[in-house]
């Protein structure tokens, strides 16, 4: 049975009944030159020409002021055996702590911007930041895909 509920008083408690959803982990580098992740459930893609995608992350969270100041941020799709270990990177911040270190993810440079790739995530998508848009208490960032990094040894299992 469905009920209707007010959006500005319950709307956010029903919006997590959307999940199960791909988590994403989103990866950008803050001005001491540190990559920071976070967990992020609201990412889309938007365009296909160009390939474009958006992601959707509180104003007050620590990465929002990074993609701010960094222009650029990469966004990995995670399998779901990683989904225990990856949800840590939404549950603090990273201003104080080096998320990356702590749970001794495995990263390589990205060539196109200045952030890390996830080495074992299904996929990493390179993205310069093309737009932000502040819609309440959240900012979308909408950017363009100059490259994409697939996991050949998941996509051997696929086959």
């Amino acid at each position: 049975m469905q009920r209707e509920v007010e959006a500005a008083s319950e709307g956010g408690r029903a919006m997590k009944t959307k999940w199960p959803g791909q988590i994403a982990v989103v990866l950008s580098r803050d001005i001491k030159g540190k990559c920071n992740p976070i967990t992020v459930g609201w990412h889309m893609t938007t365009s296909f020409y160009p390939p474009m995608m958006a992601i959707s992350i509180g104003k007050t969270r620590y990465p929002c002021e990074i993609i701010c100041n960094a222009k650029e941020f990469i966004v990995a799709f995670i399998t779901q055996s990683q989904y225990e270990e990856y949800m840590s990177y939404g549950s603090c911040t990273g201003r104080n702590v080096d998320k990356l270190k702590e749970q001794k993810t495995v990263t390589r440079p990205a060539s196109r911007i200045n952030s890390v790739l996830m080495d074992d995530a299904n996929s990493n998508f390179v993205c310069p930041l093309i737009n932000e848009l502040e819609t309440g208490d959240h900012c979308i960032f909408s950017a363009e895909i100059v490259s994409a990094h697939m996991n050949t040894k998941l996509l051997d299992d696929v086959k």
